[in-house]
Order: structure tokens, then sequence, then C-alpha cells
């Protein structure tokens, strides 16, 4: 029985990190992100930039989680963000020993 508990969070892991690291079109939630063992996967997210923490660190929400996202001034010049606008962040799954973030790469206001 154990074998096959732990066969299944093997398959259920390895499929997160297909999806991760694949084509990066799917949008992968918070709780995703926090329920997973994964470090160093490319993921996309959407939903609102809540609430700046410091310069460049963000509160992300999504409905399903929190977490914080590194975002560079750059990567939001010219686009007018309020704590109500969606947007879509593609960034690396950063996992340290007391926190789980994201190091943005990009950021669009979401369409959909």
């Amino acid at each position: 029985m154990r074998k096959i508990i732990f066969l299944i969070l093997l398959l259920t892991q390895l499929s997160f990190a297909y999806n991760g690291t694949g084509n990066n079109e799917e949008i992968t939630t918070v709780r995703e992100i926090l329920d997973y063992d994964t470090d160093a996967y490319h993921v996309k997210i959407k939903g609102q930039l809540v609430k700046q923490i410091s310069h460049d660190i963000f509160l992300f929400d999504d409905g399903t989680g929190k977490i914080r996202v590194k975002v560079t001034q750059r990567m939001l010049q010219g686009l007018e963000i309020d704590p109500r606008t969606k947007v879509i962040i593609r960034g690396t799954i950063n996992r340290l020993k007391y926190q789980t973030n994201i190091e943005g790469e990009s950021v669009e206001i979401a369409n959909y």
C-alpha cells in the first residue's frame, strides 16, 4: 500500500514539474505552488498584485492563496496597475527554508 501511495505522489509531482517546465502556457495556482515541493520551475500565474511590500517585492493573490513575487520596476514600466488589476506573471519558483516566492520574469495585463 505504501508503494502505491508513493507512486501516486511521485507521478503527481512529475506531472506538475512537466507542466511547470513545458511551454509555460498553463496557469498555475498559488495553492499548487505552495502544496508541491518544487523549486526552480517556470510558472505562469494570474491574479492581482494586492500589496507592495518593498521596492520590488509584491504580495500576489489569485484567489487560491497569496505569495510574494519579485517584480522589477522595469517590468512594470508602461503598465497601469492597481490592486484590482488582473495580471499575468511568468517567473520561477524560489523555495527557501521558511518561504516560497516567485522571481518574476515578465508582467502583462490579463485580457481574459
